[in-house]
C-alpha cells in the first residue's frame, strides 16, 4: 500500500511540477486514494451501465480541481 501511494504521490508532484503549479501533492494524492476506494465500493455493489465510466469522471473531476486551486 505505501508503494501505491508513493506512486500517486509521484504522479502529482511530477503534474504539478511540468504545469508549474504549486499543490500539495501529498494530500491530493491521499484525497485521490480514498475516492477511489469508495467508488471501487459503490461500483462493486452498484450494478447500474454506466457507473464504471461515472467513477472514471469524477476521479478526473478531482485531479482536474487540484490544479485548477493552485
Amino acid at each position: 500500500y505505501n508503494r501505491y501511494v508513493g506512486v500517486v504521490e509521484d504522479l502529482f508532484r511530477a503534474s504539478a511540477e511540468q504545469k508549474g503549479d504549486e499543490i500539495n501533492w501529498r494530500l491530493s494524492a491521499r484525497g485521490l486514494i480514498a475516492l477511489m476506494d469508495g467508488l471501487w465500493l459503490q461500483i462493486s455493489i452498484d450494478e447500474r451501465p454506466g457507473a464504471t465510466s461515472e467513477a472514471l469522471e469524477i476521479c478526473d473531476r478531482f485531479i482536474e480541481q487540484q490544479f485548477s486551486r493552485s
